[in-house]
């Protein structure tokens, strides 16, 4: 089985050397670019499994560069940032990326964080027994389309909000602890201190108290608890 391809969009040269050895040290094949320009025609033509962006590049910013991929792809973004990145989250999220990481990130914790949204992209894509979709009271979540309607009504969600959303739906009524949300979810253990899943939460609460108020419940000091009940 050849090595899973990424695409690196990077235009510091040094730093851009310094990922792709770490990538391929761990397994990966590498693609690097130093600009935006034709980004968009190198996931189309050359299908990597997931896109690592700059936030800051020369000729484009990284959001910029989503909106060109998603016009192609529904490829895992992940968003490189030199900036405090708890100061972008949102934009970045809203952008199109599915997740983001600090330049200054630890590199074990870069490759976890690759290897989970890998993980997440094959069930994702991976062709189901039956019908996929997860029907729970009047809220439909489909993990093929990525979309959730509730009562007829579809719901915009961001893929970083989606995903949340759709580790609850499997669990209804269950307690999903934290832990295992960030394994799942960014690949690493929860330090007890971060706080990007509750901020994750919160934006997923706004979308659906509308509809459906209080569905999501916190349950202190161990997790989240979607409040719904499956339909037969």
């Amino acid at each position: 089985m050849s090595d899973p391809l990424l695409l690196l969009i990077e235009d510091d040269d040094s730093f851009a050397r310094l990922v792709t050895r770490v990538l391929e040290r761990n397994g990966f094949e590498v693609i690097r670019l130093a600009e935006a320009l034709g980004a968009a025609d190198v996931v189309a033509s050359e299908s990597p499994r997931l896109v690592l962006v700059d936030m800051m590049l020369p000729d484009a910013s990284g959001t910029e560069v989503i909106d060109a991929i998603r016009e192609v792809s529904r490829i895992p973004v992940l968003m490189l940032t030199a900036l405090d990145p708890a100061d972008h989250e949102a934009q970045v999220l809203e952008a199109g990326a599915d997740g983001y990481v600090p330049k200054s990130i630890n590199f074990e914790i870069l490759v976890a964080r690759i290897r989970s949204m890998l993980r997440l992209a094959a069930r994702l894509d991976s062709k189901p027994l039956g019908d996929p979709r997860i029907r729970l009271g009047p809220m439909t979540v489909d993990p093929l389309s990525r979309t959730v309607v509730v009562n007829g009504e579809a719901i915009s969600l961001s893929p970083a909000e989606f995903e949340v959303l759709d580790m609850l739906a499997r669990h209804p009524n269950e307690v999903v602890d934290r832990h295992s949300m960030y394994r799942e979810l960014w690949g690493i253990e929860y330090d007890g201190v971060d706080r990007a899943l509750d901020q994750r939460i919160s934006r997923l609460r706004s979308r659906l108290d509308p509809v459906l108020r209080g569905v999501i419940r916190s349950v202190r000091g161990r997790g989240y608890r979607l409040a719904i009940e499956p339909r037969e």
